[in-house]
């Protein structure tokens, strides 16, 4: 007959009586052997077990539970009740953590070092000093960084500032980290003095700085902006963006310098935060008619992600700019925004210059703004323009403005522009990778290097491009600098592990004066920086350097 399985009240009641019986004899072993079963029982008699845990002297209990939960970490879980009741434990009895931290046995101290700082148990700092001169153990070092930054005192401070030169990068790391925990006006100006000596540790410090969000942190975050390093420049404008609003004033302020990089970095980050307060002092940079086309395209690039309810029409002056790029990121803006008396504005623009329609038409298609381009088709003179640009479009962007058109009733227009004769040849083109998280450089990368001649394979994540080069072998790869996790030149660096610069080369496209990363573009392995904005013809010769015509 099978043995009954005993309840959960006499399972309790046998594990308390051995519990009380272990406490009287200082067996350690069976102790633990009980509590290994901890988690099977009921809240209620969990607590019971560690109320009669508690009547014990800290001699016992202390190191039992240190000892149950190294060789079970599945009951040192921060909310775990075991682990509460080591550490309220462990307070009453700090020599057992210094000893223990002083001892080379166990070699497991991660509860420990864990307990050691949520009690802020200073007097354990020259231990865990100590603890960190001597260990190999990574992971273990990293906790006790932690547990000197929980410790929360002046003397903390300084030795996690000390830590900040540690030749160990992940140490230094976690310094700041700590740093970054502690929050305190002299931790904070700490990391703001640190930052400007390592890319890798100034990242870790923004992040940090994120977190305590002090006076100083969007003025440093600021700074960061205009750094000569890609990876850091990047941080910083994601930062910026996700800080919102409390930002703005100082990107307004920004928009008001005479620096080009920084005028486009920070309409940027004007974009991603989509405010439209942000509206006014764009438009007053546009009215100044900035010299580079760069800030102009950003300008306009960062109005088509905001609302803009009125004086739309003023937008239209970006179709006439003299920059190609300029053009269909004002077409982009415009299809955000588009009401009837902008759309009766661009139609007399038409009508009014031949060579501006051509112009205009090209930039409505390629930026691929549909309402605008159906608003403005009855126009004769649009349409017979568009009709024939479209004819000398990429297939898929034929077969887009077809399917439009016929969905509109309008099919009668497609003849001309219908999708590829199934009956003509393969195309042979060559393939050319470009990588940008802009939709609007997307868009003129696909037209301009189909007029060239190539096939464009277009990603607006790096990491879906090096997916698809592990595969693939291209003629060439353009890339912008600065975009968001991985940039132009980490991008690069992946490239170079399997393609050197003869098999694929590289083209870096950046903003005119985005110049201060040239070392670093060098080290990894690009073949040419172009600067944006550019033509098909200056895209082609840059190409031309590089890839033998066939």
């Amino acid at each position: 007959m099978a043995r009954r399985k005993p309840s959960e009240r006499a399972r309790r009641e046998q594990m308390l009586e051995a519990i009380r019986r272990c406490a009287q004899s200082g067996d350690l072993g069976e102790a633990k052997a009980v509590l290994v079963h901890f988690a099977e029982i009921s809240r209620a008699g969990q607590k019971q077990l560690l109320n009669e845990l508690g009547r014990a002297h800290e001699s016992f209990t202390v190191p039992l539970l240190h000892g149950v939960m190294v060789e079970h970490p599945e009951l040192a879980e921060a909310d775990s009740p075991l682990y509460a009741a080591f550490a309220s434990r462990l307070a009453a009895w700090p020599d057992y953590a210094i000893g223990l931290l002083h001892d080379a046995a166990p070699a497991d101290k991660s509860v420990l070092l864990r307990a050691v700082g949520d009690i802020k148990l200073e007097a354990a700092l020259p231990a865990l000093e100590r603890f960190l001169e001597q260990t190999s153990d990574a992971a273990q070092a990293r906790l006790a960084v932690r547990a000197i930054a929980g410790l929360g005192c002046a003397q903390a401070v300084e030795t996690l500032t000390r830590l900040l030169d540690a030749t160990d990068h992940q140490l230094a790391l976690a310094a700041i980290e700590g740093l970054g925990q502690l929050g305190t006006a002299e931790s904070v100006r700490v990391l703001v003095d640190r930052m400007g000596k390592d890319v890798e540790l100034d990242l870790a410090i923004l992040a940090a700085l994120a977190e305590v969000r002090d006076e100083s942190y969007l003025e440093k975050l600021n700074e960061a902006v205009r750094a000569g390093r890609a990876p850091l420049r990047v941080a910083a404008k994601e930062q910026l963006a996700k800080a919102g609003e409390p930002a703005l004033p100082v990107l307004f302020a920004n928009l008001k310098t005479p620096d080009a990089d920084l005028q486009i970095h920070t309409l940027n980050i004007l974009g991603e935060i989509g405010c439209p307060t942000a509206l006014v002092p764009i438009r007053r940079l546009l009215w100044q008619e900035p010299e580079s086309a760069n800030v102009r395209f950003a300008a306009y690039e960062a109005i088509s992600m905001l609302p803009m309810s009125r004086a739309a029409y003023a937008l239209a002056a970006g179709l006439n700019d003299p920059s190609e790029h300029v053009r269909i990121a004002a077409a982009r803006a415009i299809e955000r925004n588009l009401t009837e008396a902008l759309v009766q504005g661009i139609a007399n623009m038409i009508r009014a210059d031949a060579g501006v329609a051509r112009d205009l038409v090209k930039a409505i298609i390629d930026a691929h703004v549909e309402n605008l381009f159906l608003a403005l088709i009855d126009e004769g003179l649009f349409r017979t323009l568009a009709l024939d640009h479209l004819r000398g479009a990429p297939a898929d962007v034929r077969r887009h403005y077809v399917e439009l058109l016929r969905e509109r009733e309008l099919g009668h227009l497609v003849a001309g522009i219908a999708a590829d004769d199934p009956h003509a040849p393969v195309s042979k083109r060559r393939k050319v990778c470009a990588v940008d998280d802009s939709p609007v450089m997307l868009g003129i990368y696909k037209t301009t290097l189909h007029r060239l001649g190539f096939e464009p394979v277009l990603f607006r994540l790096p990491t879906k491009a090096l997916e698809w080069l592990r595969q693939e072998t291209p003629a060439l790869v353009v890339t912008d600098l600065n975009m968001p996790k991985i940039t132009g030149i980490q991008l690069a660096e992946e490239i170079r592990r399997s393609h050197s610069k003869e098999a694929v080369p590289i083209i870096v496209v950046t903003t005119q004066h985005d110049v201060r990363d040239r070392d670093a573009l060098e080290a990894a392995g690009i073949n040419e920086v172009l600067s944006k904005p550019f033509d098909a013809e200056t895209l082609r010769l840059a190409i031309a350097r590089h890839v033998l015509q066939t």
